[in-house]
C-alpha cells in the first residue's frame, strides 16, 4: 500500500511537530508589550537572530529547512511541488523584470522553489524559455510577448499569477495526498475570489477577469465571471451557491474594503488549518508531511504579523484579529 512506504517519514515528521509554535506560546508572545520584547522571546527560542535586520531571511530558513527536510525522508521527491509551485512563479516574476531594467534578480528570488534560481535567470536573460519547466514554458513566451508589446507590466504579471494558479492546480491533483489537493484548490478559489472583488472595485473588463480567473473545480469560471461582471452583489450572490458561502457574510460585513478582504484571506487560511489538524492522528500516508510544511508556512505568517504588529504599536485587538489558527 502507498501509505506504508510513508511509516518512516511519518514517524520522523511526528518528532520534529514538538518544534512548531504553540498556541500557547503565541499568546504569551501577544501579551507582550513591547516589540523588543517579543523579539528578544523569539531570539531565545531560536527563531531569530540578534540581528533584526536578518529576522526575514531568517524565518524563511526555517520554511526551507522544514522543505529540505520533507524532501529528504518523502518516498515520494516530489510531494511538495504543489506547495511551493507559487515560489517559482514569483521567481519568473522577478526574473523577467529585473530582465527589462538590466537589474540582478538574485536578492528577489524566493527559496524553497522546485527550479533552480540561476538557471530561472540564465533562461529568461537569453529569451531560452523552452530551458524552463514545461508548464512555465507558455506562461512566461507569452508575459514576456506582453509586456515587449504593450510595456504593461501588471497585465504581464497578471499572465503569470493566473499561470501559476493552473499549475498548482495541476500538481494538486496529480498529488498523493489528499490534503495538498485539498490545499491547492483553495488556493485557487481563494485567488479568484480576490481578484474577482479587487478587480470589481477597480472596475476592470471582461478580458481582465477572462485573464486573471483561473479554472477550478469548487467555482465555476463562467459562472463566476458573469457574476463579477454584473458586480459586486451580484458575485456575492453566487458565491452564497458554492462551498465558500460562509466567507460571504465576511465580505459583506466589512466597511473597509481592504479590511474584509484581509479577514476573507484569513477565512481561507483557517479553513485550511483546520483541515491540517484532522492529520494529527493520521500515521500513514502523506498527509502528515504536508500537514507538517503548511503548518510551519502559516506559523512563519503568523510571527511576521505579530512583530509587524507590535512594532508599530497596532492594538492587540487588531493583531490578534489578523493571526491565523496555529496546528498546535
Amino acid at each position: 500500500m502507498k501509505e506504508e512506504k510513508y511509516v518512516y517519514a511519518v514517524s520522523t515528521i511526528k518528532v520534529n511537530e514538538k518544534t512548531l509554535l504553540s498556541t500557547d506560546f503565541l499568546e504569551q508572545l501577544l501579551s507582550t508589550r513591547h516589540h523588543d520584547d517579543v523579539r528578544r522571546q523569539l531570539v531565545e527560542h531560536g527563531w531569530l537572530g540578534l540581528s533584526s535586520d536578518d529576522d526575514d531571511a531568517q524565518l524563511q530558513k526555517f520554511l526551507i529547512n522544514s522543505w529540505e527536510l520533507i524532501n529528504e525522508i518523502s518516498p515520494e521527491p516530489n510531494l511538495l511541488e504543489a506547495l511551493v509551485l507559487k515560489n517559482d512563479y514569483h521567481n519568473l516574476k522577478a526574473a523577467l523584470k529585473c530582465s527589462f531594467s538590466g537589474v540582478s534578480p538574485e536578492k528577489y528570488f524566493i527559496k524553497p522553489c522546485m527550479f533552480d534560481v540561476e538557471e530561472m535567470a540564465s533562461a529568461v536573460s537569453d529569451r531560452n524559455f523552452d530551458q524552463l519547466p514545461s508548464h512555465m514554458q507558455a506562461v512566461a513566451l507569452e508575459a514576456h510577448g506582453v509586456y515587449m508589446r504593450t510595456q504593461n507590466g501588471q497585465y504581464s504579471e497578471t499572465i503569470i499569477d493566473t499561470g501559476a494558479l493552473s499549475a498548482i492546480r495541476e500538481a494538486g491533483k496529480c498529488s498523493e495526498s489528499q490534503l495538498i489537493s485539498f490545499a491547492s484548490e483553495l488556493t485557487c478559489a481563494a485567488a479568484n475570489v480576490k481578484t474577482a472583488v479587487r478587480a470589481i472595485r477597480t472596475q476592470k473588463d471582461a478580458h481582465f477577469f477572462d485573464t486573471a480567473i483561473c479554472e477550478c473545480d469548487t467555482l465555476d469560471k463562467k459562472e463566476l465571471i458573469a457574476a463579477a461582471l454584473k458586480g459586486e452583489e451580484a458575485l456575492l450572490a453566487y458565491l452564497d451557491t458554492t462551498p465558500y458561502k460562509e466567507a460571504v457574510e465576511i465580505l459583506e460585513s466589512g466597511s473597509d474594503n481592504h479590511a474584509s478582504l484581509s479577514a476573507f484571506e484569513k477565512w481561507f487560511d483557517d479553513r485550511l488549518t483546520e483541515r491540517i489538524r484532522a492529520t494529527k492522528s493520521v500515521f500513514f500516508g502523506p498527509d502528515p508531511l504536508a500537514a507538517f510544511y503548511l503548518a510551519r508556512e502559516i506559523e512563519i505568517r503568523n510571527i511576521r504579523i505579530l512583530l509587524s504588529g507590535k512594532r508599530h504599536e497596532v492594538d492587540d485587538l487588531v493583531i490578534r484579529e489578523r493571526m491565523r489558527k496555529l496546528y498546535v
